[in-house]
């Protein structure tokens, strides 16, 4: 019975991290798993569960539970800061939906004419709040870090979310005595960690895996979808193969 449910040129990574708290670079708790993600991709789902599960609070804007005894710590541009941690979490989403979201207004500048910016432009452009190429650096610094660490799929959490949110309570060794209800009521979960993000941001991917392509599927014509490929293929051949290569568009 189911439980009732209760409410560019590569960047110089050695440069030195800025040692501000925030959601960029950490909340400076490096003796906790560091969430590296970049934003549009499932932060704040994974933050729900785990504060779901554990009872306790992660760092940002409160979700579920408030003060400062965190789970993980968290970071956007986290190529900057991994090594100075133990495990490392990595979210990835598909670059095309994640980037082109992350700055609709500015791709959308583009196809009205207002802004002239082909792809490559878009993707080296260093001067929004979190620039594209963090994407790239933080799979990069995921693939070169030699402790614990565990790489997340924002569409298998989507699609498979059972599967994959087991392998993140096992590595964070979260409390199970919460994980059948969370199970049991998974939409319901889902419904209301949407319903917390919209008290600060949109949602329109609204936990429904039909949707986990809607901006890229709607803004992005074939040739630009191999355009963002070819980027990241031919600058990053290695790291493309291993960890990309499923978001390819097909010829």
């Amino acid at each position: 019975m189911a439980q009732a449910f209760e409410c560019a040129p590569m960047l110089n990574r050695r440069k030195p991290a800025k040692r501000n708290k925030g959601v960029y670079t950490g909340f400076q708790r490096r003796d906790l798993p560091l969430l590296i993600t970049y934003s549009r991709s499932g932060t704040n789902w994974l933050r729900y569960v785990i504060e779901l599960l554990s009872g306790r609070p992660t760092p940002g804007h409160e979700r579920l539970h408030g003060g400062e005894d965190y789970v993980v710590d968290r970071a956007h541009q986290g190529y900057l800061v991994a090594e100075e941690y133990r495990r490392i979490i990595l979210v990835v989403r598909n670059y095309k939906e994640s980037l082109v979201r992350h700055y609709i207004d500015e791709w959308k500048a583009n196809k009205d004419g207002s802004r002239n910016v082909d792809v490559v432009g878009f993707l080296d452009d260093r001067s929004g709040r979190q620039p594209p190429e963090w994407f790239i650096e933080n799979i990069r610094a995921y693939h070169e870090f030699t402790g614990d660490k565990l790489l997340l799929y924002y569409e298998d959490l989507m699609t498979d979310p059972e599967a994959e949110l087991r392998r993140l309570i096992e590595f964070l060794d979260l409390p199970r005595g919460g994980v059948g209800g969370l199970f049991a009521n998974l939409d319901e979960h889902r419904r209301r960690s949407v319903d917390l993000y919209r008290q600060n941001q949109a949602s329109y991917t609204e936990g429904d895996a039909d949707k986990l392509s809607h901006h890229a599927d709607s803004l992005l014509s074939d040739d630009e979808k191999r355009a963002f490929d070819a980027y990241y293929a031919e600058r990053h051949p290695e790291l493309f193969e291993r960890y990309l290569s499923r978001f390819a568009t097909p010829d």
